[in-house]
């Protein structure tokens, strides 16, 4: 009987333990949380289905908006104004309710120790968190405009960050002076390239641009702004010039480097005596002709719906 008990004893040994089943993840929907109502969402995350995951967002917001609007009894609800403020957002936005639908099930649940009243404030300032960064006025229609030689900054547009435009000048067709002498033989005359002689002064716009060269300056949404030259040129004047009347004027691409407006200048501080040449054959000119084409794909323009 010796031998049979040593083997059950190794039997008993060598058979590994029974282990719980791990538990299964909680559903996603609405849970009692203490006394009040929480949307836990669902895990976006392990959604390989893009398509999917797309329509959860919106079953997800349509669960959401139910307690929010205080339409599910129990769930902390918002006041209406944020609420649709918040709708829009998120309308928009599609992939941000994911993050919205996480954080609030979180902020739920310590909402039912704590009480709902910070949770209810987080709520309603949800939608301008949300669209904190965001830019809804883009450049996105053609301009033709005009820049006058005696004003300062002008022209000012808005753009978002990434947006695009090609910047259209004429080439030497037009010819101004930042100092008119009063005699227009001896006033020194030039193009949107500026003063060849470049006699800037330190009070200038841009030190390192020469005088009545166009500039171009962005102002961003949340402050500070930068001054530029518009067309930025490699060798003599003469030949930039002579290449871009070939192509009928000069086409510079801008990127906005962020939210904010861009507006056009020329590199002077006075006005007063700047002056547009009249041409004895052609008469006098007005102001410089500028256009604006926004660009949305690999060179192409954007031309409206």
């Amino acid at each position: 009987m010796r031998p049979l008990l040593i083997v059950a004893c190794l039997a008993l040994i060598a058979c590994p333990k029974k282990t719980a089943p791990p538990e299964p993840a909680p559903e996603p929907g609405w849970h009692a949380v203490g006394e009040i109502q929480c949307y836990r969402p669902p895990d976006f995350e392990a959604m390989t289905n893009h398509m999917t995951r797309k329509e959860t967002r919106q079953t997800t917001w349509s669960e959401l908006y139910e307690g929010l609007s205080g339409q599910r009894e129990g769930a902390p609800a918002m006041a209406t104004d944020p609420l649709e403020a918040l709708e829009l957002v998120l309308l928009g936005y599609p992939e941000r309710i994911e993050s919205f639908a996480g954080d609030a099930y979180t902020r739920c649940n310590a909402a039912a120790d704590a009480g709902t009243d910070a949770y209810v404030a987080w709520l309603n300032g949800a939608a301008a968190r949300l669209s904190a960064s965001d830019c809804n006025r883009p450049f996105v229609f053609e301009v033709h405009d005009e820049l006058k030689v005696q004003t300062g900054w002008q022209q000012r547009y808005h753009m978002c960050e990434g947006d695009r435009v090609r910047i259209e000048l004429p080439a030497g067709t037009q010819l101004f002076s930042v100092y008119d002498t009063g005699d227009q033989e001896t006033t020194r005359w030039h193009g949107v390239l500026g003063d060849p002689a470049n006699p800037v002064t330190p009070e200038v716009p841009c030190a390192d641009c020469r005088a009545g060269e166009v500039l171009i300056r962005f102002e961003h949404d949340d402050g500070g702004s930068s001054v530029e030259r518009l067309i930025p040129i490699d060798g003599e004047l003469a030949d930039a010039y002579d290449a871009a009347s070939d192509t009928h004027g000069f086409k510079v691409e801008f990127v906005a480097p962020g939210h904010g407006h861009v507006s056009f200048g020329f590199n002077d501080t006075t006005y007063y005596d700047n002056v547009l040449y009249e041409d004895p054959e052609k008469g006098y000119t007005e102001y410089i002709p500028i256009d604006i084409y926004p660009v949305v794909g690999d060179g192409d323009m954007y031309l409206g719906d």
